[in-house]
């Protein structure tokens, strides 16, 4: 998922030591990019009479084959998220390489959920890789979507029919 380009510069707008916000997005069902490397985004004049700019580049891939990417410039970042990742439904061996790679770098992570349950299943197969887990168990997140959506995926255990996209987080950064 990629968020509207107006939320990094609210994030700009929120952190006024920031001059610059590099922004890398990789999914193997990211859009095409025009070109590699990152380009400019427009910002409001605020931004631009401040000198403060957005960057944002697209991979298509996962994060650890752009690690060994000729794109990856060897720059370390300042915080890793991934988005609704529903790592333990789909592509979990994909994931973990990626997260174990995230682990390494000693980097500030955020992976958000629909909704409890399947952020407590993501978090499982975090703590496999013996994360440092800063929030268990997960935490609401106060930036998810506003409007609610009906599940139509209802089990048993879950029965109250609605989800909020990013509902939840699961914090980490480096191992125990």
């Amino acid at each position: 998922e990629i968020p509207p380009s107006y939320v990094w510069e609210e994030i700009l707008h929120c952190l006024p030591h920031v001059k610059k916000l590099r922004i890398l997005y990789c999914a193997p069902d990211c859009p095409a990019a025009p070109t590699t490397g990152y380009l400019s985004v427009e910002n409001c004049p605020e931004c631009i009479s401040q000198n403060r700019e957005r960057l944002i580049s697209l991979h298509i891939g996962t994060y650890h084959d752009y690690l060994d990417s000729d794109n990856f410039d060897g720059t370390k970042p300042d915080l890793v998220v991934g988005f609704n990742t529903g790592i333990h439904e789909e592509e979990s061996e994909r994931w973990l390489r990626t997260i174990d790679r995230v682990l390494d770098m000693q980097v500030p992570t955020v992976f958000t959920a629909f909704h409890l349950d399947e952020a407590l299943l993501d978090m499982t197969l975090v703590k496999i890789l013996r994360a440092n887990i800063m929030d268990d168990p997960p935490t609401l997140n106060p930036f998810r979507d506003r409007h609610e959506c009906i599940d139509s995926q209802q089990t048993k255990e879950r029965t109250d029919g609605f989800y909020q996209g990013n509902m939840y987080c699961i914090l980490f950064c480096g191992r125990r």
